[in-house]
């Protein structure tokens, strides 16, 4: 137990790090991404895994659920790390035009598995003399599937869109003429796990506020 506890106590460190603006521009992704805070993310998972058995902690319900969520969000994000990915890209708004790869920093194309493309783009601004303020931008996009099907999405700011295994995050426009948009492309196989731990570690701490005083340990 206090093996884990120090684990832990490291993590938070960690943590509290990548929050920090550090020297020489080092951010948040150098530290999250290092080995070192990889392996103690790993060690902490054994731990919590091996004080429930050690502990019969798996006879107590709300104790299985907090720990067992723990180890969701652990695994989640190494799932992020090691499979998930990450793209920027600029489409113009044409219907006629279809992205069928992303382009990778290192020039190589990514097959997406379908046709992409945005049809539409409307832009709603605040009422402002001086200047235009964006209030709301939208974009209406289009999937097109290999059996000559399409699907139709609205893709909003804090309104992604799910389809094929991507997340599709609308992040900017073009400013001046509105003739494109650029996107935020996601693959994250660990989102369902670490939703799901958080899930269980609310539940599960929601139930030890109910346990009885004195039950057995």
């Amino acid at each position: 137990m206090k093996f884990g506890i120090i684990i832990l106590c490291a993590l938070l460190l960690f943590l509290l790090a990548g929050v920090v603006p550090g020297a020489g521009g080092l951010n948040a992704s150098a530290i999250y991404y290092s080995p070192i805070f990889i392996l103690t993310a790993a060690a902490l998972a054994g731990s919590l895994i091996l004080c429930s058995v050690q502990r019969r902690r798996w006879r107590k319900v709300p104790f299985l659920l907090c720990h067992l969520g723990v180890v969701l969000i652990l695994a989640g994000a190494m799932a992020r790390f090691v499979w998930g990915e990450k793209y920027e890209v600029t489409i113009p708004v044409a219907r006629n035009h279809r992205a069928l790869n992303l382009r990778m920093p290192d020039g190589t194309a990514r097959p997406l598995g379908f046709g992409l493309s945005v049809t539409k783009f409307s832009v709603e601004f605040y009422d402002s003399v001086a200047r235009k303020i964006p209030k709301v931008y939208e974009a209406q996009l289009e999937f097109s599937m290999p059996d000559n099907t399409a699907e139709q999405a609205r893709l909003a700011v804090n309104h992604p869109v799910f389809h094929g295994g991507w997340w599709f995050h609308l992040q900017s426009y073009d400013a001046r003429a509105g003739r494109y948009v650029i996107l935020a492309v996601k693959r994250d196989p660990g989102l369902w796990a670490v939703t799901g731990g958080f899930w269980m570690l609310i539940i599960g701490t929601f139930l030890i506020c109910f346990r009885r005083e004195g039950g057995a340990q």
